[in-house]
């Protein structure tokens, strides 16, 4: 019966994105506007939500999830439901994705375009920049003091086949913390982030042009 619900689940899955794929193949030919209206939101919330998702499930790996390990077949099967994952730190993990997906696209599109469109591409950077930074600093806070971290504390060894069974994890208060203290050089990674978004904050952004990506294209002349 699970492996039903999982092939039903992924089947459902493909057929959504079989529709947005129809959607972004058709929207350009009928330009009634509820038809590319509804295509829009659609397409909208079909790249929102992946977003979304892998944040909130990246949360919860620093959360830990409940699961049980069949002895026999080493299989692992999550007791929770869906509507668990969706806590208070998994849903800011959750906006902090988004938020840098979104700066992302919108540089790029600063990058690529001019006008208005380029104005708001902008506006865009500026304000998920700033979502990004908050909830960043706020999950970083919350890991240091509102989440207890998992300690490996026994595990088979490196000589024989791996068993998870054979494991004893234990929680501890600041534990995600420790490998900055004991392996200080892991502190960049953090501080990239914060320098990284800084940057793009402040950089100037009238040009449409970066280090990365070329100017936006001129407009072609039409032919006579």
């Amino acid at each position: 019966m699970a492996e039903f619900f999982e092939f039903l689940l992924s089947y459902e899955t493909l057929r959504v994105i079989w529709w947005l794929l129809l959607g972004l193949l058709l929207i350009g030919f009928i330009s009634e506007p509820r038809w590319r209206n509804t295509w829009d939101w659609c397409l909208f919330i079909g790249s929102a939500v992946p977003g979304v998702v892998f944040g909130v499930a990246m949360g919860n790996l620093l959360l830990g999830v409940p699961f049980v390990i069949d002895p026999e077949w080493l299989s692992v099967a999550y007791e929770g439901s869906f509507f668990g994952l969706l806590n208070p730190f998994g849903l800011l993990a959750g906006l902090v994705s988004i938020a840098m997906l979104v700066m992302h696209g919108a540089i790029y599109l600063q990058l690529r375009t001019e006008g208005e469109i380029q104005v708001r591409a902008q506006r865009w950077v500026t304000r998920a920049g700033l979502v990004l930074m908050g909830g960043f600093a706020l999950a970083g806070i919350a890991v240091a003091f509102f989440i207890d971290g998992y300690v490996l504390v026994q595990f088979a060894g490196t000589e024989g086949p791996s068993n998870p069974l054979a494991k004893e994890v234990t929680r501890e208060a600041g534990a995600w913390l420790d490998n900055y203290s004991t392996h200080s050089w892991t502190l960049l990674a953090p501080l990239a982030a914060f320098a990284g978004t800084g940057l793009t904050l402040c950089c100037p952004r009238d040009s449409g042009r970066g280090l990365g990506l070329s100017p936006a294209p001129s407009p072609s002349p039409a032919l006579s």
